[in-house]
Parts: C-alpha cells; structure tokens; sequence
C-alpha cells in the first residue's frame, strides 16, 4: 500500500479542502502497477502522514490536518473510518511514530507527545515543549 495526499489552496490563507488516497502497489513481477483503493475527503490540508505501531499491513494511520492531529482506522471494508482527534495545535506540520507514541511538531507550540489509548479509542497528551524553537531540526534527525 502506498499512501498520498494531496492539498488544495484556492485563495485561502491555508487548505480548506484535501484528500488522502490510499493506492496498491502490484509487484515489480506484475509491473509494479498502482491502483487506487481509497480515496477520503478531509477538511483542511494533510501536512503529514505516519503509520501508527508500525502495523503491517495498514490498520492505523495519523495524519496532521491543519490544527489536529487524526487517527482513522483502515477497515475490512477497506475505507478510513476516523478513531480519535487531537486539536490541541495552532498548525501540526510534522509527525513521527513509535509504537503507540506520536510526536508532534507544530507551527508555533513546538513539540508535544501524545499516547494512543486503544481501550478508550483517544489521544493523551502526556508531554509538550512549548518554548518556540525550529521543530523540522528535532524531528529530521
């Protein structure tokens, strides 16, 4: 599976429109072909998409739409079925995973962490960095 989103801007100060499309990659022996399984519609620009607990295959997937941070879960009907949000930012420009941690760069409140709690399908914030700093330094290395 092959994941990619896509931004709109049309005369606004930032995207009020995107979509996340989720494609299979047929195997170099089969010419590698792409074919598209999912297309979603979402309010607002996908600026970064990570895979939660590193799952093999897809079953959940963290996307920073503008001011939050998403969780949609990858059904057997093959669609994206939204599991929990996080509001808490001004603009979530980056995200990184580690089992069921997401680390979080925002545009202006720097750095926070947040807990996946499967039993209550929810988000905690269980750390934030708040003095401003150059968040692409942190998250890149």
């Amino acid at each position: 599976m092959r994941l990619v989103h896509d931004k709109e801007i049309k005369g606004a100060a930032y995207s009020i429109q995107g979509r996340l499309l989720i494609f299979q990659v047929a195997p170099s022996s089969e010419g590698g072909r792409m074919r598209l399984v999912h297309d979603k519609e979402i309010k607002g620009a996908a600026y970064s998409i990570q895979v939660l607990m590193g799952q093999f295959p897809l079953r959940k997937l963290v996307v920073a739409i503008n001011s939050c941070v998403r969780l949609f879960e990858w059904t057997a009907e093959k669609e994206l079925r939204l599991e929990c949000s996080d509001f808490d930012n001004v603009t979530a420009l980056y995200l990184r995973t580690k089992n069921d941690v997401v680390l979080v760069g925002d545009l202006m409140r720097s750095l926070s962490v947040l807990a996946y709690k499967p039993m209550e399908s929810s988000f905690e914030k269980i750390a934030r960095y708040c003095p401003l700093i150059y968040v692409y330094v942190y998250l890149s290395v």
